[in-house]
């Protein structure tokens, strides 16, 4: 995901990455020791805090009408395999194939 983020130059996604990195780095050592060392359990704030911030940076690329988004890659390159950027939408098909049956 940051390869590709990275070469399309997509801020949200290189964000949504490095957040990922860090929630499961906080997660990881909760999951191996935490039974040895129960405070390690407040290692679960960090990555609580990634994921709302994660959240807050989807709801503002997406919903608010930024051009980081990713919304921005799908339509620079048409042709591709994402559910908004192929060239012609899987419905189409099915309504050529119906009207042909007329």
């Amino acid at each position: 995901m940051r390869r590709e983020a990275t070469r399309t130059g997509d801020r949200t996604f290189c964000f949504l990455s490095a957040a990922m990195a860090v929630s499961f780095a906080h997660f990881l050592p909760v999951i191996l020791w935490a039974r040895r060392i129960p405070q390690l359990g407040l290692l679960m704030i960090p990555k609580t805090l990634a994921y709302l911030a994660m959240a807050f940076r989807v709801y503002r690329g997406f919903f608010s009408g930024a051009t980081e988004s990713a919304e921005a890659g799908p339509r620079e390159r048409p042709g591709n395999d994402s559910l908004e950027g192929g060239s012609e939408p899987q419905h189409d098909h099915l309504a050529k194939v119906a009207a042909d049956d007329l």
